[in-house]
């Protein structure tokens, strides 16, 4: 996108290029104020630009050419030392603002990359430090071309698993918007999905810090978290629950451990694999552990992009146990049918008036002719 920026900048882009753009802009405030960031420095550069093209000699020989008085005043010197402050004075000042702007940047002024994982896909990045970010179905992550300063802030919607660079001098945060959690050197995982109620972090190793700023701006601890935790935060009700013993590796996994090698070119990442519902996504495993209705169709959803609605309350009563790798949405639907009697039904995407999709609709009912025998499925 940057690419495209500068080639609408230059008067180059094609239609299709400024098509692109204007979608960009319009996805939300955020894309605006970064291409509005980006003019502004493109149009700074551009008048430094003017002002080292200027050919001082020419422009002195011009004005003696063009005043008359200047050729028969015994006092030239005098007189170019006049012309040349008008003409030089108001470049100075200018390059020496760009100057002064360019070193002053704040944090803010950085120009700011996002990565999107669309729903029903997961992708994987590295951070400008070398920390490796996995992001899943739905979820988006900001942060600068380069971390300054003495912390190393990030911005999360969604859901992503972060292997991050150890670095005792300058602290990772994720900052989540009502609090942020704070690494140095840890693995851990973050669902914090802006429809939720809650914020989830699941820490593998290594060591976090739940904090919220007071308003002097500085770092209040709300919980400090070890291996093995995993905690959920209520947004309502500014309240932390703690689960531990949340890890049961399989057969052939090791422990994750943090990166702590520096290099310039982006470390390679390996993610062992954990048989636990909060961690397993990364591997491209959907985990369950008697894990409600409502809790299983929200990440049904997002795994495959899906809409999905219960008919009937007493659905939410229901609770499974399940591990999916490769299956079909509709293979899933199947398999937890096993576990009531319930059907379901499949809507079609439909197209809108602007000419987008719907996502398909799954709707789940009870058929309540059956007897409930098994709330629990094991799979």
């Amino acid at each position: 996108m940057e690419e495209i920026i500068v080639r609408f900048l230059q008067y180059t882009a094609t239609p299709e290029e400024k098509t692109m753009l204007e979608s960009w802009l319009k996805e939300g405030k955020h894309n605006r104020d970064e291409f509005d960031s980006f003019r502004k420095t493109w149009d700074l550069a551009s008048r430094l630009t003017r002002i080292h093209a200027v050919d001082v000699a020419k422009a002195r020989k011009k004005i003696k050419r063009n005043i008359p008085e200047l050729k028969k005043s015994k006092g030239l010197f005098f007189y170019w030392q006049k012309i040349a402050a008008i003409i030089i004075l108001p470049l100075m000042i200018l390059a020496g603002g760009y100057f002064y702007w360019l070193n002053h940047l704040s944090d803010d002024q950085v120009i700011q990359q996002t990565v999107t994982s669309s729903y029903g896909t997961r992708s994987h990045l590295n951070l400008p430090d070398g920390t490796g970010v996995w992001l899943n179905s739905g979820s988006i992550i900001r942060f600068p071309s380069e971390f300054r300063g003495n912390r190393r802030e990030v911005y999360l919607e969604g859901e992503a698993f972060f292997n991050v660079l150890d670095d005792r001098l300058r602290p990772f945060y994720v900052n989540l918007g009502e609090m942020s959690v704070k690494a140095v050197g840890t693995a851990f995982n973050i669902a914090a999905y802006k429809k939720d109620n809650t914020f989830e972090t699941t820490l593998i190793s290594g060591e976090l810090l739940l904090v919220k700023k007071n308003r002097s701006r500085k770092d209040v601890v709300l919980f400090k978290m070890e291996p093995n935790q995993h905690t959920i935060y209520d947004k309502s009700r500014k309240k932390i629950t703690l689960h531990e013993d949340i890890l049961i590796p399989g057969e052939d996994a090791e422990e994750i451990k943090p990166i702590k090698s520096v290099g310039a070119e982006p470390i390679p990442q390996k993610v062992d694999i954990f048989e636990n519902k909060y961690t397993s996504w990364i591997n491209g495993k959907l985990v369950f552990r008697n894990d409600p209705m409502d809790e299983v169709v929200r990440r049904l959803g997002r795994w495959y992009n899906v809409d999905i609605q219960l008919h009937d309350t007493i659905l939410y009563d229901f609770s499974y146990t399940a591990t999916f790798i490769d299956e079909t949405l509709e293979q899933v639907l199947d398999l937890l049918k096993l576990s009531a009697p319930m059907e379901y039904a499949i809507t079609e995407r439909k197209m809108k008036d602007d000419h987008s999709y719907t996502k398909k609709l799954v709707v789940i009912k009870l058929i309540k002719k059956k007897p409930i025998i098994n709330q629990n499925l094991n799979l």
